[in-house]
C-alpha cells in the first residue's frame, strides 16, 4: 500500500504530532508499506510565522531525505506578510477557519502533483492549514482520507468550525483516547468512523547510555544529592502546559523534600520571562536544560523519580508513556485525556491547582508502596497497550477497510 503523511513538521523537529507520524511511519515500513511524509522545512514552531534569529539556524534540510525507508519531501516555508495575516484574521472570525499557518506554496503544489500516486492520504495535527488544503486536493483525486487530528479539546483554535468541516469530510478519524472519540460523537460526528489508536512509542528507543557516568556529570554539575528526588517537565514551555503551577509546587515542596525540578523542551517568550523572573537559588533547584537530543531526555529520565503533565490542553501525552517505559512514575490533570490511560486518582490532579499536585507529588514520594504500584502500573500498560506494534495494527487495519471499500465501522 502507498500512504502519503502530510504533516507540518516531521523530526528531528520536537513535538507529539511529530513523533506520532514518524513512529506509525516506521511500523508501517516494517510491515512493508511504501511511506512518504510530506512536510515543511520548519525546525522550531516559531518559525511557522517569522524567520528564526541567527543562533537558532542550526539545521539546514535537504528537499529529500530519507528516515530509513520512509522518503521525506521538505518544502519551503513561506513566510506570511501582515497584509495576509489581516486576511487570515478575518476568515478565522467570520468563515470560523484558522489559517495563519504554516504555509508552503511549494507543498501545496507538491500535494497536487504527488497525490494521485498514492492509495492512502493520511493527515495530521489540526488546526494546521495543510490539512485543509490537503482535504480539497484528495477530494479531487478521489483519494480516501484518513486524519488524526490530536485534538486539544477546549482549545479556541481546535474549536472552530473548519476544523469540524475537515474532520466531517475525512474517510476515517484516528483518536487518541477514548475521551477524544466520545467528544466527536458528542459534537455530532459519525461514530462509525472514529477509531481509537492511542499513542504509541518503541521500547528500543528508551534504552538508556553510559548512565553511571552521565549520572555523575549531572549530579556535579548541579550540585544534586543522593538523597535528592528529581521531578521532570517534558514539553513545549508555553502558558497552557501549567509549568507556573509546577514551579509553585517545587517552591512549597523544597522546604520540605531535597528537590530538582528538570525542565526540558523548547522555549516560549512567556516562558523566558516567567524563569528570568526567578531568583538564583530558585534556578539552582529549578533547572532549564532547553531542547536536549533525544538520548540526553531518555538518561535525564532515567534519572527521574516523577514526570508531571500539568497541562490544560493536550491530546494524548506521549511523555506519559516515555515516563514509563524509563520506570517513573507519570502525573497528569484529571481534564486531560491522557488522565484516561492513568486511570488512578492518586496520579491526577486539577490543572491550576497548586495544592492538590503538592499533595500527589508528597504522598507519592513518601509512599514507597504507591510508589511501586504507580511503577508497575505504568510500564504494564505501556507492553499491553501502546508499544507501536499494537498501535500501528489498528491504524493498519483502517487503512485496509478504506482501500477495499468496505463499509467501515468502528467497534473501538
Amino acid at each position: 500500500m502507498k500512504i502519503l503523511n502530510i504533516i507540518q513538521r516531521y523530526p528531528p523537529a520536537i513535538g507529539g504530532a511529530e513523533f506520532y507520524c514518524q513512529g506509525l511511519s516506521r511500523y508501517l515500513i516494517k510491515k512493508r508499506h511504501s511511506v512518504c511524509v510530506l512536510t515543511t522545512d520548519v525546525y522550531f514552531e516559531e518559525e511557522f510565522w517569522r524567520d528564526p534569529p541567527p543562533e537558532n539556524c542550526l539545521l539546514r534540510f535537504g528537499r529529500i531525505e530519507y528516515d530509513g525507508k520512509i522518503k521525506i519531501i521538505r518544502c519551503r516555508r513561506n513566510k506570511i506578510n501582515y497584509f495576509f495575516f489581516l486576511i487570515f484574521k478575518i476568515m478565522e472570525k467570520f468563515l470560523k477557519v484558522y489559517f495563519y499557518g504554516p504555509h508552503s506554496i511549494e507543498m501545496y503544489i507538491t500535494m497536487f502533483c504527488q497525490m494521485k500516486h498514492f492509495d492512502i492520504i493520511h493527515l495530521y495535527a489540526l488546526p494546521y492549514p495543510h490539512n485543509l488544503v490537503a482535504l480539497f486536493i484528495a477530494k479531487l483525486f478521489r483519494k480516501k482520507v484518513i486524519i488524526t487530528p490530536l485534538f486539544h479539546i477546549g482549545h479556541p483554535y481546535y474549536e472552530l468550525y473548519g476544523n469540524y468541516l475537515i474532520l466531517k469530510k475525512s474517510n476515517a478519524i484516528i483518536a487518541l483516547s477514548s475521551v477524544e472519540k466520545k467528544y466527536y460523537i458528542d459534537k455530532g460526528l459519525n461514530k462509525d468512523k472514529v477509531f481509537v489508536a492511542y499513542n504509541g512509542i518503541d521500547p528500543i528507543d528508551y534504552i538508556p547510555k553510559d548512565l553511571d557516568r552521565f549520572k555523575c556529570n549531572i549530579f556535579d554539575k548541579y550540585n544534586i544529592k543522593k538523597d535528592t528526588k528529581i521531578i521532570i517537565f517534558i514539553g513545549r514551555k508555553i502558558e497552557y502546559k501549567g509549568i507556573d503551577t509546577l514551579i509553585e509546587v517545587i517552591r512549597l515542596l523544597r522546604k520540605e523534600i531535597p528537590l530538582k525540578l528538570f525542565l526540558i523542551g523548547p522555549n516560549f517568550d512567556w516562558f523566558n520571562k516567567y524563569y528570568a523572573n526567578l531568583s538564583d537559588e530558585e534556578k539552582n533547584d529549578i533547572v532549564d536544560f532547553g531542547v536536549v537530543e533525544h538520548q540526553t531526555k531518555v538518561n535525564l529520565l532515567h534519572l527521574s523519580h516523577i514526570l508531571v503533565l500539568p497541562s490544560r490542553f493536550e491530546s494524548f501525552g506521549t511523555v506519559i508513556l516515555e515516563a514509563w517505559i524509563c520506570g517513573v512514575v507519570a502525573l497528569t490533570t484529571k481534564d486531560n485525556p491522557s488522565a484516561e490511560i492513568i486511570d488512578n486518582d492518586m496520579a491526577t490532579f486539577v490543572y491550576g491547582d497548586v495544592f492538590s499536585l503538592r499533595n500527589k507529588i508528597y504522598n507519592i514520594l513518601q509512599n514507597q508502596q504507591l510508589y511501586n504500584t504507580l511503577l508497575y502500573e505504568g510500564r504494564y500498560k505501556v507492553y499491553k497497550y501502546f508499544i507501536w506494534d499494537k498501535v500501528g495494527s489498528r491504524v493498519e487495519e483502517v487503512y485496509y477497510k478504506l482501500t477495499n471499500n468496505e463499509n467501515i465501522t468502528s467497534k473501538s
